[in-house]
């Protein structure tokens, strides 16, 4: 399965992830903190976003046109860079689900502690639908929940798990890892 780890003491398995996960270390400021380039940050925004058109552009009409919405709130734990985590955020929106998205950016510690007490590890994407009670780590088994949960019928959109791997990392990459 495809992943995005936080750094933990866990042997990581080889896969393209190898590759891309060091590219981003070459793009991102290692300090979260420190000033950006608003022109340039707005720029890759919306590169970022072509460049994953058309997921997460629409919302299926079976998902919209629902009765019955999520009492209790759905808590994604993610961080932006993530193109799984993206893929996640993206099926929300295709669901029309509100999601309360808890960034977990690295080098934090307060959502990521968070994490790490709920499901045992420092993995991202994170879903807790306090609905039902569920709680899941990866984003191909968080859609296809979502979407069997909450999709009122609605089929999953064309390639959306497995686009991930092909234009997923533009985005990251465009966004220099944030």
């Amino acid at each position: 399965k495809w992943r995005c780890q936080a750094s933990t003491q866990e042997e990581q398995p080889k896969s393209l992830l190898t590759v891309f996960c060091p590219l981003l270390k070459l793009f991102a400021n290692p300090d979260p903190t420190a000033p950006r380039n608003k022109f340039l940050d707005t720029a890759s925004t919306g590169f970022a976003s072509i460049a994953r058109l058309p997921w997460g552009a629409e919302v299926s009409p079976l998902a919209a046109s629902r009765d019955n919405r999520p009492e209790q709130p759905i808590r994604l734990y993610e961080f932006e860079a993530c193109p799984f985590c993206r893929r996640v955020r993206e099926l929300a929106t295709f669901l029309d689900l509100e999601l309360e998205v808890y960034p977990c950016p690295k080098g934090s510690t307060r959502n990521r502690n968070e994490v790490l007490r709920a499901g045992g590890k420092e993995l991202f994407p994170f879903l807790h639908d306090l609905n039902t009670g569920t709680k899941l780590y990866e984003s191909a088994d968080i859609v296809k929940y979502l979407l069997n949960t909450y999709g009122e019928g609605a089929e999953l959109p064309p390639l959306l798990l497995e686009s991930t791997l092909i234009t997923g990392w533009m985005p990251t990459l465009l966004r220099g890892g944030k």
